[in-house]
C-alpha cells in the first residue's frame, strides 16, 4: 500500500546532511525535489548509488526512486515546493570560519529564480555561524522589495520563514531522524 504524497519538498546538497534529510522526508511520504551542482555526484545519485556511507542507504535509495527526483536546475522549485531544506557544505576557512558561499550561492539561486512569489519555509541545516540566518533574512526581505515593491512586499514577506539550524547527529542519521523534532 503506496503512502500519501504529503507535500513537495526540496533539498539542497546532497552530501550528508542533505541526502540523509531527503530520503528521510521520502520515507514519511513526501515528494522530494533534491538538488546537486556537482555533476559526478548527481549522474551517481541518478544511477541510485549513494555518494555517501550510512547504513541501508541503497535500500532507502531504490525505494525511493520514484519519490525522489534529483536535478540540478533551480527552476524546479517552483513546482509546488513548500519547504526547502538548504544542505549544502560549509566547509572550514584557513581561519577557522565557515566558509557559507554556498549557502549564500543556494539562497540567491532561490531569489533568481523567483521561488518566493509564494508562501515558502526555509530551512537551513547547513552549519552556519550565528547571525547568518539573520542576514539570509534580511537578504531576502531586501529582494522582494526591489522585485515587487514596497507597497506590496509586506503580505509576502510575512510568508516566508527561516529557521534556525538545530543540532545535527552526524552518525546514523537516517535512523535517528524520526527521533528528534523537525525544525
Amino acid at each position: 500500500m503506496e503512502r500519501e504524497k504529503k507535500m513537495k519538498v526540496a533539498v539542497i546538497g546532497m552530501g550528508y546532511v542533505g541526502l540523509v534529510t531527503a530520503i528521510s522526508l521520502a520515507e514519511v511520504g513526501n515528494e522530494i525535489i533534491a538538488i546537486e551542482k556537482n555533476s559526478i555526484k548527481l549522474e551517481k545519485l541518478k544511477l541510485g548509488i549513494s555518494p555517501i556511507y550510512e547504513p541501508n542507504i541503497q535500500e532507502y535509495l531504490k525505494k525511493h526512486k520514484e519519490n525522489i527526483k534529483f536535478e540540478s536546475n533551480y527552476e524546479k522549485l517552483n513546482e509546488e515546493v513548500k519547504v526547502i531544506f538548504i544542505c549544502v557544505g560549509t566547509p572550514e576557512n584557513k581561519d577557522g570560519t565557515a566558509d557559507t558561499r554556498s549557502v549564500y550561492e543556494a539562497i540567491n539561486e532561490i531569489i533568481n529564480n523567483n521561488v518566493l512569489a509564494k508562501d515558502i519555509i526555509i530551512v537551513i541545516k547547513s552549519t552556519v555561524p550565528i547571525g547568518t540566518n539573520k542576514d539570509i533574512e534580511k537578504l531576502i526581505k531586501n529582494n522582494i522589495i526591489l522585485t515587487v515593491g514596497s507597497k506590496d512586499a509586506g503580505e509576502l514577506i510575512e510568508k516566508i520563514t527561516i529557521s534556525e539550524n538545530k543540532e545535527i547527529n552526524i552518525y546514523f542519521q537516517i535512523q535517528s531522524f524520526y527521533r528528534k523534532e523537525l525544525p
